[in-house]
């Protein structure tokens, strides 16, 4: 168990590559959590995930304005504008629930929709932290010891959610 003034080494694993052409942050960070588990290093595995969920979000909805007229700096600027708070910092929740409510009519937050068991796992609701902010944002609370299953199911879900972002908006149809 971790406590509180405890002492972390967090260790990423970044390449990088000139004779490639470059992904989206989201699969990066996603190639991070994958070998930050691998390394058994699995509380870092998470903020690498919420990451990728974050930028993975935003960048479906700057896609979506891009390709209906926007440059990529409006689109950026549309988002912060319209779903930011007064600082224009967008959080996840506000993407996967307003932005792609107020774009396709759904959202990935809903309760009653085909991703909102897996948004519940992400960010929590009702009492359940999820593990977003278990991790993340732990108060004072101690931060448990996460066991190698539950850290590979945060991993698909994380997956999950990105790919239903874009089935949402695309009006694609998967198995989830």
């Amino acid at each position: 168990m971790v406590e509180t003034g405890d002492e972390l080494e967090v260790v990423y694993d970044a390449k990088l590559s000139r004779a490639n052409g470059t992904n989206p942050a989201w699969v990066d960070l996603l190639r991070e959590a994958e070998q930050a588990i691998l390394r058994g290093n699995l509380i870092s595995a998470v903020p690498p995930l919420t990451s990728a969920v974050d930028g993975g979000l935003f960048r479906l909805i700057s896609l979506y304005y891009v390709l209906n007229g926007c440059d990529q700096g409006e689109a950026g600027n549309r988002i912060r504008e319209k779903f930011g708070d007064k600082y224009g910092n967008v959080y996840s929740k506000d993407l996967a629930k307003d932005a792609l409510n107020e774009i396709t009519g759904s959202s990935l937050t809903d309760a009653h929709g085909p991703y909102g068991t897996l948004w519940h796992e992400f960010h929590g609701e009702h009492g359940n932290r999820g593990f977003r902010n278990a991790v993340i944002h732990p108060g004072d609370e101690s931060l448990e010891e996460i066991d190698r299953e539950s850290v590979i199911e945060w991993f698909n879900i994380s997956v999950s959610l990105i790919i239903g972002g874009f089935e949402l908006l695309w009006e694609l149809d998967s198995d989830n």
